[in-house]
């Protein structure tokens, strides 16, 4: 899919394959501010290329981002985008962006990390897992000097010894 956002984030043209992607006609999103079709919690990562750009960063940037569609369902969209410089002041004047829907890569992704860190027979973390989130847990208790919690982890060692006594 194949987008034009002017440096006010306004859509000026939305390709066709919108319909496909996010069940959206073009016609209703030029006109619109890109981030009303962006989740809110990812508005972020766009607002940190926008940025990097103005600030002579760099021309073309990418992006993974979750879109919504027009049934309000997530789609994760990888983005990559290239500022467009006014050539006579150098400013930013658009961002032409080229996506593609990876919603079905980020759902594998996910699986294989659940797979990564639980055990095939009990669904109990396995030992990869309980020291990711040990570490975790003392990374913030060092940074908020107070003591690491592990209910959840004491919860899962009861649970492995009522199974395996």
């Amino acid at each position: 899919m194949l987008c034009s956002v002017g440096a006010d984030y306004v859509i000026h043209y939305v390709s066709p394959s919108s319909l496909d992607i996010l069940g959206r006609d073009p016609g209703e999103m030029i006109g619109k501010d890109f981030d009303e079709f962006v989740f809110s919690e990812d508005v972020e990562v766009l607002e940190g290329i926008a940025t990097a750009s103005v600030d002579d960063g760099p021309t073309t940037s990418h992006a993974r981002v979750r879109l919504i569609k027009k049934d309000q369902a997530p789609v994760w969209i990888s983005i990559n985008a290239r500022c467009v410089r006014d050539s006579a002041t150098g400013e930013p004047c658009k961002y032409v962006l080229t996506m593609r829907d990876i919603t079905e890569r980020k759902v594998l992704e996910e699986k294989l990390s659940a797979l990564a860190m639980t055990d095939d027979l009990t669904g109990l973390w396995n030992r990869r897992a309980f020291e990711q989130a040990l570490r975790a847990c003392l990374r913030s208790s060092e940074q908020q000097a107070e003591e690491c919690q592990v209910d959840h982890l004491q919860a899962g060692i009861e649970l492995a010894f009522a199974v395996f006594p």
